[in-house]
């Protein structure tokens, strides 16, 4: 199952919110493994009727990876970055890296990446909702 943060837990102030954004939710699931999301989600679905937000690393400018009195389910522990296949440079990363995480991992092998201008920024969001990074800000004459 997944850890269960509540308000009064020791670490709830610090996972209450996101980067820009204060929330109070109900109960915050962090999950963990493939395995405590599914079980996470089955527990939201039991309670139609209140907010879900799900965060990755919690960087969320949109405000969506937080609520008030709701359920966040919280994917940061999932944060694993793994090289799968050196020639052809693919590279499993976890919903819940950061993109400072993600660079590090990558230096030894020389390789850059185009995503994420700040290294505390999800890859997460940022996967799935856009941004960009240094080597995509250049333009063409």
């Amino acid at each position: 199952m997944a850890e269960v943060i509540e308000p009064g837990d020791p670490a709830y102030a610090r996972l209450r919110s996101g980067y820009l954004r204060g929330g109070s939710p109900g109960i915050i699931l962090r999950a963990a493994t493939n395995e405590q999301v599914i079980q996470a989600l089955t527990f939201a679905r039991r309670h139609p009727g209140v907010a879900l937000s799900r965060r990755s690393a919690g960087h969320g400018a949109s405000g969506r990876s937080t609520n008030d009195g709701g359920i966040v389910i919280d994917v940061s522990l999932m944060n694993a970055i793994e090289v799968l296949d050196r020639k052809t440079r693919r590279v499993r990363i976890g919903p819940g890296a950061r993109w400072a995480e993600v660079t590090a991992a990558l230096e030894p092998y020389g390789w850059a990446l185009s995503s994420g201008d700040y290294g505390g920024v999800g890859v997460g969001g940022l996967a799935t909702a856009g941004g960009i990074g240094y080597l995509a800000r250049a333009g063409t004459d």
